[in-house]
């Protein structure tokens, strides 16, 4: 139920963007790729595709040896509030998936352990160059599906193309 009015409030807030990109009745979509990290949003390798004022974002990270396979996957939605020639202030919503499987050669023992990180937090997008932004965030976060609340920040580094 708390998606879903999140979600709402994604959707129906209004931003000077957004009248902005619809003026002319088109939609402005952009496409980035880099590197991003974070608590909640995940970490490693990350996608974002930007539809005018909202945004979704996917991270993914597998590492892999004879110990251990760790695997992270994020997503996170992201949504413009305040947009200017050079910063971006946005608030967002994000969820973050770690499956880790440790296991030892010698003694034949296996340690599983899958959880989910879920934040929600306001942003600054910098918009570096042309095609290059930085984005740091920070909000709330619920960590490993517990009734624990706590701080936490995210950060990323893209480039659009």
């Amino acid at each position: 139920m708390s998606f879903l009015l999140i979600l709402g409030i994604f959707i129906t807030s209004p931003t000077s963007g957004q009248k902005e990109n619809n003026r002319n009745g088109q939609k402005k979509i952009e496409h980035s790729i880099g590197v991003a990290f974070g608590f909640t949003t995940g970490y490693g390798l990350a996608y974002r595709l930007k539809i005018n004022t909202i945004g979704f974002r996917t991270n993914f990270a597998p590492y892999i040896d004879q110990y251990k396979n760790i695997y992270n996957i994020g997503l996170t939605l992201t949504k413009d509030l305040i947009t200017n020639e050079k910063t971006k202030f946005l608030i967002y919503f994000s969820n973050s998936y770690n499956y880790e499987n440790f296991h030892s050669v010698a003694v034949p023992s296996r340690e599983l352990n899958k959880y989910l990180n879920t934040g929600i937090g306001i942003g600054i997008e910098f918009i570096l160059l042309e095609k290059i932004e930085f984005d740091i965030m920070a909000g709330y976060g619920v960590y490993r599906r517990t009734d624990e609340v706590n701080m936490t920040a995210e950060a990323g580094f893209f480039y659009k193309f």
